[in-house]
């Protein structure tokens, strides 16, 4: 065997050791070490306490929501996420104020051809702040939950709570200006025409039709 291949299955058994280390830290066992030595132990403790329960599902539900209130039996229930404690349920209610709120304000400002900046720049900040903040946290879709647009957004240097900046047209007139000419059509002494619809000049065409001019 060449030195190659030696080291070529040396490599090949150091990562099968790392794959089965990865799979033994990572295994998840249903069974506590604690508890029944076997599933089929635990089937054969399952059914035998079904059998004990009542028929009907109120009087089961009972008898199992008295077996849950032990404090014992309420800790390992909440340490794997089966039961949530009455912490946990005021966070959540919370939570969902939170996003109805959420969804009232960005329905109040959601406007993309809205020449509204105010609104506008109100819209980007409540999606920046909610897509940035829950990216990859949760299993639920922000977007699908707020009903955001799934345009791509170009990668600029500012922050994401600044307004946007719109870059100036080289055509674009001076303030003065602007303000030179509002001040004369806002004049006094200027007179408004307003021409009348009816008085129009029209020509006669070389194919004997009328054009207005």
């Amino acid at each position: 065997m060449t030195t190659r291949k030696l080291k070529k299955n040396q490599l090949a058994v150091k990562r099968t050791q790392e794959w089965r280390l990865r799979v033994k830290l990572n295994q998840s066992t249903d069974i506590p070490n604690n508890s029944f030595s076997s599933r089929y132990a635990r089937f054969r403790q399952v059914k035998k306490t079904k059998s004990t329960l009542p028929r009907t599902p109120q009087k089961r539900a009972e008898v199992i929501k008295k077996l849950i209130q032990s404090p014992t039996t309420s800790k390992i229930l909440t340490k794997e996420g089966i039961i949530v404690t009455p912490k946990c349920k005021k966070k959540l209610q919370m939570a969902e104020d939170v996003i109805a709120s959420l969804q009232e304000s960005i329905h109040e400002v959601k406007q993309p051809n809205s020449s509204q900046s105010e609104k506008k720049h109100a819209y980007n900040i409540l999606k920046a702040t909610i897509l940035n903040r829950t990216r990859n946290k949760c299993g639920i879709c922000a977007r699908k939950l707020f009903s955001f647009s799934h345009r791509s957004k170009k990668t600029t240097n500012r922050q994401w709570w600044q307004k946007q900046v719109c870059k100036r047209k080289k055509d674009r007139l001076d303030e003065k200006v602007k303000i030179l000419v509002k001040g004369y059509y806002l004049s006094p002494e200027v007179t408004r025409e307003v021409p009348n619809k009816t008085e129009v000049v029209k020509i006669k065409t070389d194919n004997g039709k009328k054009e207005v001019l």
